[in-house]
């Protein structure tokens, strides 16, 4: 049975729904992409610590407070992580129009890298939590659980599990709408809906924020997808850390990212 816990302030400072799914420890394999650029250039096991995972993508809702706030996207405390992230802000002084805002409880699409992690920044602050964007290894460990499934539901490619172009939505969709597709330890939405930042830096495996930030991870896919391949557990994908487009979201962990 999955372990999920509301915290305290959830209806205070971002609204419903907002859970953690707690991930035990335990190990994942990463597969490389096969381009010269990807910083894993084998299959690769890894050690995964215990972690707390977002049941759900961040929705149009709970990342409108962070863009509507006096201290939030304008407040340049949250891109001082990096200078690339400094410049895009100065370039960016405002948000981009989510494709889909009109449905609220939907994730939130159209947001960079540098706004994703922002808004973690400003999260971890009003919580008093050390809130980040998932790793690499975390996402898959969320999506995959401990039997190496090949799908968050299981091992056979499933079109009415999740949110993809096979759905005929064409747009998003809410983040509770397919409960059928959670993965092993509860987690919404892993494959389908929008593609979700990681933490990890694509070139260089580094999972951090500093330093000159290019390229950064993305899982998932999206409801304009319809290949049953692109939703895996195990593929993995990069855009650059300034593109915003209407297919690409995030989700947060809690814990120290590594």
């Amino acid at each position: 049975m999955p372990t999920v816990i509301k915290p305290h302030w959830v209806g205070k400072i971002i609204p419903e729904p907002f859970e953690w799914c707690l991930v035990p420890a335990g190990r994942v394999t990463l597969e490389p992409l096969g381009v010269d650029s990807d910083y894993l250039k084998q299959v690769t096991i890894f050690d995964v610590p215990t972690f707390q995972i977002a049941r759900y993508p961040i929705t149009n809702a709970q990342f409108e407070v962070f863009a509507a706030a006096q201290d939030g996207w304008r407040e340049p405390t949250w891109w001082d992580y990096s200078d690339d992230a400094k410049t895009w802000h100065i370039s960016n002084p405002h948000p981009a129009h989510a494709l889909f805002q009109e449905c609220s409880d939907c994730p939130r699409e159209s947001v960079a890298w540098f706004a994703a992690a922002a808004f973690t920044r400003w999260l971890s602050a009003k919580t008093g939590e050390n809130i980040t964007l998932p790793t690499d290894q975390q996402w898959q460990r969320a999506a995959q659980g401990d039997d190496g499934r090949e799908y968050p539901w299981g091992n056979g490619w499933d079109a009415s599990r999740c949110n993809s172009y096979e759905a005929m939505h064409g747009k998003t969709t809410p983040v509770m709408q397919y409960p059928q597709g959670a993965s092993p330890f509860g987690v919404m939405d892993m494959s389908g809906n929008v593609w979700e930042w990681c933490l990890t830096d694509w070139e260089t495996g580094k999972s951090d924020l500093g330093g000159i930030v290019e390229f950064r991870i993305v899982r998932g896919s999206t409801w304009q997808n319809g290949d049953g391949d692109w939703f895996r557990t195990v593929d993995r994908n990069w855009h650059h850390a300034d593109y915003g487009g209407d297919a690409n979201g995030f989700r947060v962990v809690r814990g120290d990212g590594s």
